[in-house]
Order: structure tokens, then sequence, then C-alpha cells
């Protein structure tokens, strides 16, 4: 079947994947604060139901466990896919607060395990068909675009409830592009072997991948006040929907172009480069957040989301997959998502809602010295792995 489908096929349908998902993340990300606000929900309340993520620390490694178990990943991506689609057909139907925290939590256990499986998979295709990981990626950050500018000019002139029946169309489209995937089977030489549980203390017992798990997941951890309120700070200072859109747009738009040029940076920077960078530009990023509120100045700002988010992602990527094998590598990304977007972006968003309540913009200040954090750990991570491939003895399964 693979023989039949070729490396072009291969790589248009897991584009398409990464294009549905983050159309639909593009109307979420920027504008679910936006209907949840229209429910009659307080600021707190607002920011602990953003936190529902959090779920992942308890659910995450185990179902990116029983991910890698499969030898055909097509399989559980469709199941998490059509979760994700009834979860969110629910929230349609759910009243106040505790209804949708309940409903929020069960989109996040499955909607969340989507990413970690897909980047896994589109890394070992890119591996295995000589295509750029990056290169595939990058249409699911165009579709981002396509989401958010969309649903800015829709919300122009439609009330806020149109925000979740536009997610509920998007998460329509992910699960016939889950569907449509081919065949996506496990082979690695250096196992062969199903993982199991002890393999997650293993992962976690190694002292470069729990240094990379923090410096990494306080990088994206950054974002959380931004993913959270920057479209409600915008705005209250009085900038449109439309040119909202345009902000969180010109910030995938960045991300976008070191995409697309992913292979280039990489020949010449190793991941743990990548994170540096991300880290010490996050400092800079949501210090001017926080004092800024000229469009046409945001704009420029926005461009650093490239390396703050991108650079940080990219080095995410090619470390678990230069050093984890194969028949773990969506646990790893299991137990980095539960880090990363579990733990630690979710506990922040969830603080975001009173620091934001009572110090307004300024409260970006806070997430520029969790970026000082960040830089610092990324540090000492680029100091215990400078870079380089390693051979399957030296991987961070043995390395313990």
């Amino acid at each position: 079947m693979s023989k039949l489908i070729g490396s072009r096929g291969y790589g248009i349908r897991i584009a398409a994947l990464f294009s549905a998902y983050f159309l639909g993340f593009g109307v979420y990300l920027p504008f679910i604060p936006v209907w949840l606000d229209a429910q009659g929900l307080s600021k707190s309340e607002i920011g602990v139901i953003l936190a529902a993520p959090l779920i992942r620390v308890f659910v995450g490694p185990w179902i990116s466990l029983t991910a890698d178990r499969f030898e055909d990943r097509r399989v559980p991506i469709v199941a998490l896919c059509s979760g994700t689609l009834l979860g969110f057909a629910l929230l349609a139907v759910m009243p106040g607060f505790w209804g949708i925290l309940a409903v929020a939590v069960f989109i996040a256990t499955w909607w969340t395990s989507i990413m970690p499986l897909a980047d896994t998979t589109a890394m070992n295709v890119s591996r295995d068909h000589g295509l750029d990981y990056g290169r595939m990626r990058l249409w699911g950050s165009l579709a981002f675009i396509v989401g958010s500018l969309g649903a800015g000019t829709l919300l122009g002139s439609w009330h806020a409830d149109a925000v979740l029946w536009m997610i509920i169309v998007c998460q329509a489209l992910l699960v016939t592009a889950a569907l449509c995937l081919p065949p996506l089977r496990v082979s690695d030489e250096s196992s062969d072997a199903k993982p199991v549980i002890a393999d997650i203390s293993r992962l976690l017992l190694t002292p470069r991948f729990v240094v990379f798990l923090m410096a990494a997941g306080l990088c994206q951890a950054t974002h959380a006040m931004y993913y959270v309120f920057g479209t409600l700070h915008w705005r209250t200072v009085g900038i449109p929907d439309l040119e909202i859109g345009i902000l969180w747009s010109v910030g995938v738009l960045a991300e976008i172009v070191l995409f697309a040029f992913s292979g280039r940076f990489l020949q010449r920077l190793p991941p743990a480069v990548l994170i540096v960078v991300g880290a010490l530009v996050s400092v800079v990023r949501w210090g001017l957040m926080a004092v800024l509120t000229d469009f046409s100045v945001l704009l420029a700002v926005q461009i650093l989301h490239a390396a703050t988010f991108g650079a940080v992602h990219l080095g995410t990527m090619h470390f678990i997959a230069n050093t984890v094998p194969r028949n773990m590598q969506v646990t790893a990304q299991g137990l980095y998502a539960a880090v990363s977007a579990g733990l630690l972006m979710s506990g922040a968003a969830m603080a975001s809602g009173p620091i934001f309540a009572h110090w307004g913009a300024n409260g970006f200040l806070v997430m520029s010295g969790v970026g000082a954090v960040a830089l610092l750990l990324a540090a000492l991570f680029w100091w215990r792995w400078p870079g380089g491939d390693v051979s399957p003895k030296e991987r961070l399964r043995a390395d313990t």
C-alpha cells in the first residue's frame, strides 16, 4: 500500500491532517475566550476552563504509551479526532461554568493527545520517505491563519456564539482528514519491543531529558497569558476584531517562514540552540507586550513568534527524533506534552486569570520572568547536550 501511495501521497495526507487540526485551533485559540465571555463567565473562570489541558499530566502519557503499542498509528489518530468532535458537540448544549468545565476536560483529554502522535508520525515519515517535516507542518500554520482571520472577519458581523459552531465544522474536517490517512506503520531497527509503563520512568530518570522537558516546556508556557487574554487585552485597548485576527496571523506567518526553511537551519543549528534562542526572545517579546498597544508596532512584535514558538517546537521535535527510539517516540512526545501543555501551560493559564484581573497588561511581565527561567534551563540543556545524532545504544531509553 505504501508503495502505491508514494512519498508525495504521504506528505499531502499528513499535511492535510495538520491543516484540519490547526484550522480549528486558529478559531479556538484567539476567540474561544470571546465565546466564554459571552456565556457570562468571569476572567478567573475563563482562566480555569482554558487550563483544562492540565488533564494531560494524568492521561497524556498513558494515551501516548497506548498509541505507541499500535503498529498502525492511523487507528489511534482516528479515535482521538472522533472523540474531539464529540466533545465540542457536547459543549454546544452544556450550560454554566461547571458544565462547560466538565466538557472542556473531556475535550482536552482527546484533542491535546492528537499532536504528539501526529508530530511523531510526521517525523518518522520524513525520515522514511525523504520528506521535510517543517514543510508538512507549515500547512498547519497556514490553516491557523485562515481560521483566525476568517473567524475575526465573521465575528465583525456575527454573534460570539458562532465561534463554537465554526470550531465544530473544523473538527468534522479533522475526522475526515484522519480517515483519509494511509497506513502509518512503525518499524525501528533499534528496538522491536512494545513500550511499557517502566519506560516512562526511565525517561523521567534521565537528567538530560528532564532538563529538556523543563526548558522547552517553560518556553512554551510563557505564551499562556497571550493565548488566554491576548484577544481580550487587544479589544480593551481598542483594536478591532479584524486587526486582532491579523495580529494572530502575522505571528503564525513568521512561524511558517521558519518552518519553510527549517531544513537549512537544522543543518547549522542543533536543537538545543533553537530552544536557547526561543527562551531569549521570549524575555523580550512579553516585556514589549506589556507596554505596547499600537497596532503597527505590535505587528513587528508578533514576528518574534517564529522564535518563541517555532524555534522551540522545531528544537523539541528534532531532539526527540534524534535521541528516542521510534517505538517510544509517541510516549516521549506525550510526556513532553503533559509537562509543557499540561502542567506548565495549564498552570500558567490558570494563574493568568487573577494576574490579568489585577495587573492587566503588566501581567505579561510575569511571562517575561518565566522566559528568563527558561533561558537558564535552556543554557544548561545546551551544555548537557550540545547536539548531533546518537547511536541506538546512546539513545535515551538506555541513558538512565
